[in-house]
């Protein structure tokens, strides 16, 4: 005889869910998108944030040249910008906004040409993660229809010396720590990556820090391989959305955003 446990189980590998045998929400989220086919995008609260759920084929990331969030549709802030340009890789619909990785040209101990941890969607439907300091690194580049560039997730957690927070190993190759450091501190911001299903999921991290982040991008099922492919964009009073009725942060100008629809 089977258990209700091992049936429960078999539902959610079914779906893509963590196999734990309990159905929470989301073994109930990953379920609805396996059998109901939603319209996407769509928002659901997953371990107390609001994740939103988009299929990469209809996204566009852009540069809004400071508008809000508030007039686009189903869209969230994206990566970091400066003198209101966007300074992370951005490349939409197959053009290049931005080339280089956002801290390419900073110098420290003699070192520069920092990489960035980047998310990438391919005409033939594959998608990834790549750590590169300029778009025309990425893998088969000619055919990457969207790239979004931020703050990598992986490596073994580190206390940055400036900050004193815990944070990701891959903030010392990409130089988010020290003087940058504060980019992980206890705030709001927007997280996006694959979940091993393939759909894209933005998420608004609500006053979370780094370490608080790589545990959620975890539970969230953004693990492939080992390997997080989720990026930590911009936060603070940076972090907006506007996904399916869901409104934070309407106001602020915006140099780098997502749409997901």
């Amino acid at each position: 005889m089977i258990s209700t446990k091992d049936k429960v189980k078999a539902i959610q590998i079914e779906s893509g869910a963590y196999p734990d045998g309990h159905f929470g929400p989301q073994s109930v989220d990953y379920t609805y998108r396996r059998f109901a086919k939603p319209k996407l995008p769509y928002r659901v609260k997953l371990f107390g944030q609001w994740c939103f759920i988009a299929d990469p084929k209809k996204v566009n990331p852009f540069n809004p040249e400071g508008k809000r969030v508030n007039d686009f549709a189903n869209t969230v802030s994206g990566s970091y910008s400066y003198a209101r340009k966007p300074i992370s890789i951005l490349v939409s619909n197959g053009k290049t906004i931005r080339d280089y990785s956002c801290h390419c040209w900073e110098k420290r101990n003699g070192k520069t040409h920092f990489p960035e941890s980047v998310l990438w969607y391919n005409k033939d439907g594959s998608y990834g993660l790549s750590q590169v300091t300029k778009d025309v690194h990425l893998p088969d580049r000619e055919n990457i229809v969207w790239a979004i560039g931020g703050a990598g997730m992986n490596g073994n957690l580190f206390q940055d010396p400036w900050s004193k927070l815990w944070i990701p190993g891959d903030a010392k190759t990409e130089y988010f720590y020290e003087k940058f450091g504060d980019v992980w501190r206890d705030t709001n911001h927007i997280m996006i990556g694959f979940d091993t299903k393939g759909y894209l999921i933005a998420v608004e991290c609500y006053s979370m820090n780094g370490q608080q982040m790589v545990d959620l991008a975890k539970k969230l099922g953004f693990v492939h391989d080992g390997k997080i492919m989720a990026i930590k964009l911009d936060g603070g009073h940076v972090a907006a959305s506007n996904v399916d009725g869901r409104k934070l942060n309407q106001y602020q100008a915006q140099y780098y955003a997502i749409q997901l629809s």
